[in-house]
């Protein structure tokens, strides 16, 4: 059986969106010196084995990544109504079980990208983390038998472990934060205007606040996801309705387009005079 190696953080059905006619788009990548070239997205934005778990035989199981497949199909579904809808100037009226599944998206979005995932939990904290179990497990049971202590105390083991409670910790449904979601209204930003756009970022997520460390939730806390070049989503609390904003200020558009980038690796858009335009900005 063939399992999937190349895992894209960021999903093609949503990459797609920020393609040309080519099916095509201009990627910086800040790793590379900045270098901007033409690419596939089925060539960029993912690593191999990125969601991969390790068993005892050190054998790859790509379960989450075919999870997350899953969930990539039916969340296009509502993605292509999203933007049928606000394009023409309509709410897109998302059923509560489309709601509770964009909000299941956003959230996983949010926590598979690889900015996001390195920061899940430190080397130093899973150490520690991973002594305390077995101080408690051998107080509260039994002595570690020379096997196993030879075993915990092997880097490659503990390599393994450390990799699988970050995967771990990306497949847990945040549950707290679910309910927030569904609690906030869906704000849609559209631009007519031909020559702005927004581009698509490794993090792609802006956060507003009025207050450095406000969390998720608070009324000043706006967290914004672009999904096309010409539209642009968030959840705001406290509206009580879905609503739509057709154009902002140029000025806002470029704000949103240097956080993208700052925040990133790798960036791309259809347009390689935003992406240069961006990739040279202080």
């Amino acid at each position: 059986m063939s399992f999937p190696k190349k895992h894209h953080f960021l999903p093609l059905t949503l990459l797609r969106n920020f393609t040309n006619s080519d099916g095509k788009f201009w990627v910086c990548d800040k790793r590379a010196n900045k270098s901007i070239f033409l690419s596939r997205p089925e060539d960029v934005f993912f690593k191999k084995h990125l969601y991969s778990t390790l068993d005892d035989n050190g054998e790859k199981n790509p379960q989450l990544e075919i999870d997350f497949s899953k969930l990539e199909g039916v969340f296009s579904v509502v993605l292509k109504k999203i933007l049928k809808n606000v394009r023409e100037n309509r709410l897109p009226n998302l059923t509560y079980e489309e709601k509770k599944l964009w909000d299941i998206y956003f959230y996983f979005q949010w926590k598979r990208i690889p900015e996001k995932t390195n920061s899940l939990m430190s080397r130093e904290q899973f150490e520690d983390s991973l002594n305390k179990s077995i101080f408690e497990y051998e107080n509260n049971y039994r002595p570690l038998t020379e096997e196993e202590r030879a075993r915990f105390q092997s880097k490659e083991y503990r390599d393994k472990l450390n990799r699988n409670a970050k995967i771990d910790a990306i497949r847990y449904l945040g549950h707290e934060v679910q309910g927030i979601l569904n609690d906030m209204s869906l704000f849609f930003v559209v631009l007519k205007k031909s020559n702005k756009s927004f581009l698509i970022g490794s993090d792609p997520y802006v956060r507003f606040m009025r207050n450095y460390g406000e969390k998720l939730g608070s009324k000043y806390v706006q967290l914004w996801l672009p999904i096309a070049p010409d539209i642009i989503v968030a959840h705001i609390p406290g509206l009580n309705r879905d609503l739509i904003k057709m154009d902002v200020d140029d000025c806002w558009v470029r704000l949103v387009n240097i956080n993208i980038f700052k925040q990133s690796n790798t960036i791309a858009s259809y347009s390689r005079a935003l992406v240069e335009s961006i990739a040279s900005s202080r």
